[in-house]
């Protein structure tokens, strides 16, 4: 986004502006009337603070600092299982990771909302669980259903979607057979 401000004086004319952004000092353009900054790269989607400082030609100041957000949304999830299989006991869970990222690259904002669901199994005691992002990481547990199978967990957020299948995996206990004594 370009960052800008209206700044005048009609009486001694402006003699210097500096503008920081997250406490870096950055080169505007001045028009006589608006500064304005272009970033190069795109801000990544957490709240930023800018602080613009004036002086005229008389000597007098002024400074104004402001905050806003860039949220843009998601456009790739990636999903982890971990771990990426589990017993089906009806006890055993999985971390289904959901990590979501800005079409720039970046963690989508925090709180970005993601939607867990899942064919076999439950997530939160449903098959349908929501969680808010957290430096663009989103997690669900999913719990093993009692029958062997494969569960296919999807995470929407917007609408982008990725899904990821953890198999249920059902032991057996085979116990060797002794035999003891003689022949008959």
């Amino acid at each position: 986004p370009v960052i800008s401000a209206t700044v005048q004086d009609a009486t001694a004319g402006i003699e210097t502006i500096t503008m920081t952004v997250d406490g870096v000092s950055v080169e505007v353009v001045y028009n006589g009337n608006t500064v304005s900054w272009t970033p190069v790269s795109p801000l990544t989607n957490i709240s930023h603070t800018v602080i613009l400082f004036a002086q005229d030609y008389a000597g007098n100041t002024a400074s104004v600092t402001w905050e806003f957000a860039v949220n843009e949304p998601p456009a790739t999830i990636s999903l982890t299982a971990n771990p990426p299989a589990i017993v089906a006991n009806g006890v055993s869970t999985s971390t289904i990771s959901a990590t979501v990222r800005s079409v720039s690259g970046h963690p989508v904002a925090d709180g970005t909302e993601v939607v867990f669901t899942t064919t076999m199994g439950t997530l939160g005691g449903n098959g349908i669980y929501t969680a808010a992002t957290q430096s663009g990481t989103a997690v669900a547990i999913l719990t093993a259903a009692t029958t062997d199978g494969v569960a296919h967990v999807t995470a929407r957020a917007g609408s982008v979607e990725q899904s990821i299948e953890i198999p249920f995996i059902r032991y057996r206990v085979y116990l060797p057979l002794v035999m003891r004594g003689g022949p008959p």
